[in-house]
């Protein structure tokens, strides 16, 4: 439960140095790349939660498909650009909100600022900041930030995937390997990410439920990269319709990361991986593949079922 040396380098020095030169990433250091990636997160994170009970930096617009955008999401692209322009090694920087046009270097930071920006709007605690690196298009390291807990998940290239829990109130930071070790039996549980498509697949669940197969079923929506690192800790299977468009290189590729460095994996209902670019259709993540599969068949039915 102890931060590794890593860990806590790149803690003390955000913690000690707000406005330092950032953490020098080497092109071929891992620890390097992940020390990068956790500052970026840190420094995100710092400002979302200190916006989150405030004015969110003022009012909020929405973009073509009705989509809230607030001044946060620009902000944190900003504060990470401004790190991006600090390291040695070329990054070509895709944000949800400001995205790079050129793509000629060879690493790649894809951020989605805050995933969930209606829990944001709604000041729940389901709205994340996800990292992304990709080298040659293949993503090698990956981040989830949660600054309403104060948690911090990275997972990296062959690494054992790991979950930081930071101090809020006055307890000691701490962090450990995901998947978490179960604290007893946990049976089968189910987070459906909520969409108004969802209805058929609910009710299948709920049936499921009823009938004793499943031991929960909730719709805690937010952040699907969160959905996501919940599967990566271990306790749930995670549907999501994906009905609106493509994924993009921000989406789903740090929460993939993380599911699949800790052992699992997310289908669609045929039961082939997800690719994390261009994907539209439901998947289905998680860690034991016969629960993953009992959730395809349950979501396949549901959809395919006559007046669905």
């Amino acid at each position: 439960m102890r931060l590794n040396d890593l860990e806590l380098a790149a803690l003390t020095a955000w913690r000690h140095d707000v406005n330092g030169d950032g953490t020098r990433a080497a092109p071929d250091n891992l620890d390097s790349w992940i020390g990068l990636a956790l500052r970026l997160a840190l420094l995100a994170s710092r400002h979302v939660r200190s916006r989150r009970l405030g004015d969110l930096d003022g009012p909020v617009d929405f973009k073509p498909d009705r989509s809230p955008l607030t001044a946060v999401e620009l902000h944190v692209e900003q504060i990470i650009m401004r790190e991006l322009a600090r390291a040695p090694a070329p990054v070509t920087f895709i944000g949800e909100e400001t995205s790079d046009a050129d793509c000629a270097n060879r690493v790649t930071l894809a951020v989605d600022p805050i995933d969930g920006t209606w829990s944001l709007l709604n000041r729940t605690e389901t709205a994340a900041t996800s990292l992304a690196l990709a080298r040659d298009g293949q993503t090698f390291l990956g981040v989830v930030a949660n600054p309403a807990t104060g948690e911090i998940a990275y997972a990296a290239e062959g690494r054992v995937p790991r979950l930081l829990q930071l101090s809020t109130f006055g307890e000691a930071d701490r962090a450990v390997d995901l998947p978490i070790p179960p604290a007893g039996p946990e049976g089968l549980l189910v987070s459906l990410h909520p969409q108004r498509a969802a209805g058929p697949v609910a009710k299948a669940l709920a049936r499921a439920w009823q009938e004793g197969e499943l031991d929960m079923v909730r719709s805690a929506g937010g952040a699907p990269s969160l959905g996501l690192l919940e599967v990566a800790k271990g306790n749930f299977v995670y549907v999501n319709l994906w009905d609106r468009r493509e994924s993009a290189a921000w989406d789903l590729a740090a929460g993939l990361m993380l599911v699949r460095t800790a052992g699992g994996e997310a289908v669609d209902l045929d039961g082939q991986p997800v690719c994390h670019i261009g994907h539209r259709g439901p998947f289905i993540a998680a860690l034991d593949a016969t629960d993953r599969a009992r959730v395809v068949e349950l979501t396949r039915n549901a959809l395919a079922a006559p007046g669905k």
